[in-house]
């Protein structure tokens, strides 16, 4: 069209957003019209769960807008995952302050029709900050999103609460299913599920990969394992990466690993890695409670050993709790050809409690590889 970046902005100052409520430039020059083309680019305006537009395309969809004339984060969603390459879902200004509800429920399904939002190819979600984009499912029992194989994506500026799995499976607010998922400046809080009441990231069909930087995993809760995180590779031959920077994970809670459950099985690898973050007042509550804070065990399965590798460094865990073992840390790895290694550099591991290992709990065949300038103070059993 010669319409497209044919405006010039300086003749006539025009405001934020077009008639659609879609930023006014959204590439390099202003375009003439009401209506600004966002190319790969989908910006959600409406606060509601709806699919009344063409979601064929990303083009499409902004050519059919439905009814409504908007466009929703599931409308996006779809689009998206239909239009090949990186795409990218910002959130106009209007709806800042507002809840963006997930309540489209239907029977399970992995197109993201309905349920939760089925992300199925590599995608950036932009939100305006995670106190002005909040994306909840209460009452939709299902998660919130879900990163299927083999895709990479990106999600920032938005808080996930809500997601509740009452029939168990993995992940209450995001399950990260052999992919890979960043996430900046994000809150994670008030979701529910059997393990990960937070985030669950699984190493199955092939390697999975989860950063976490400058956020808050908070008052998540998993009826079994990682009230905050369950992070797990049960494949052999596969790795499970988790990495944790900058960020808060507290007053999560589950039967064992109240904060994370990090574990690695059928001759898989998983490691996690925490720096410069804080994990505190996380639970683990259940009969046979282990890993207040974290809980890192190594499993054999099928006669293959397995590695699950946990390094911290200039981290605080603090104020955990578990009603049996590792108030603070639980390390054990099953079978002795089994590695279960934890590392600790420049770590303050003060004020958990537990039965026993009020601070660190190294069970039969665990590895304190490394203990660099570390305090343990103030915990009791």
């Amino acid at each position: 069209s010669l319409a497209l970046d044919a405006g010039n902005e300086f003749i006539a100052a025009p405001p934020g957003e077009d008639q659609r409520g879609f930023n006014r430039i959204a590439r390099s020059q202003i375009d003439i019209g009401a209506v600004e083309f966002q190319g790969n680019v989908l910006v959600v305006n409406t606060q509601f769960d709806l699919v009344d537009g063409d979601t064929s395309s990303i083009a499409a969809l902004l050519q059919d807008l439905g009814a409504d004339e908007r466009v929703s984060l599931r409308e996006a969603v779809l689009a998206a995952n239909n239009t090949p390459g990186g795409n990218i879902i910002r959130f106009s200004p209007i709806l800042d302050n507002q809840v963006i509800t997930i309540t489209l429920a239907g029977a399970p399904e992995n197109a993201g029709l309905a349920g939760d939002l089925d992300i199925l190819d590599d995608l950036t979600i932009e939100g305006n900050g995670a106190q002005a984009t909040r994306i909840d499912a209460t009452d939709l029992l299902d998660r919130v999103f879900d990163i299927h194989p083999n895709t990479v994506a990106s999600i920032s500026g938005v808080s996930v609460s809500g997601g509740v799995l009452k029939e168990g499976d993995y992940g209450g607010g995001i399950l990260v299913n052999s992919s890979t998922l960043t996430l900046q400046d994000v809150e994670v809080s008030g979701n529910e599920a059997r393990s990960g009441g937070g985030i669950a990231v699984v190493a199955a069909t092939d390697d999975a990969v989860l950063n976490i930087e400058r956020s808050e995993i908070v008052r998540n809760t998993a009826s079994n394992s990682g009230g905050g995180i369950t992070a797990l590779s049960g494949t052999k031959d596969v790795t499970a990466t988790t990495h944790v920077v900058e960020s808060t994970i507290r007053d999560n809670e589950a039967d064992s690993g109240g904060g994370i459950y990090h574990h690695s099985v059928f001759g898989s690898t998983s490691a996690l890695l925490i720096d410069a973050s804080t994990l505190s007042n996380n639970d683990a509550v259940g009969p046979d409670g282990r890993g207040g804070g974290i809980l890192n065990v190594a499993a054999t399965g099928g006669g293959l050993f397995s590695t699950s590798a946990l390094m911290i460094s200039n981290t605080t865990v603090s104020g955990n709790a578990s009603s049996i073992d590792g108030g603070g840390i639980f390390n054990q790895a099953v079978d002795p050809a089994d590695r279960a290694v934890v590392e600790l550099r420049n770590v303050t591991v003060a004020e958990n409690a537990a039965i026993a290992g009020g601070g660190i709990f190294n069970a039969t065949y665990g590895v304190i590889d490394e203990l660099h300038n570390t305090i343990l103070a103030d915990n009791t059993a």
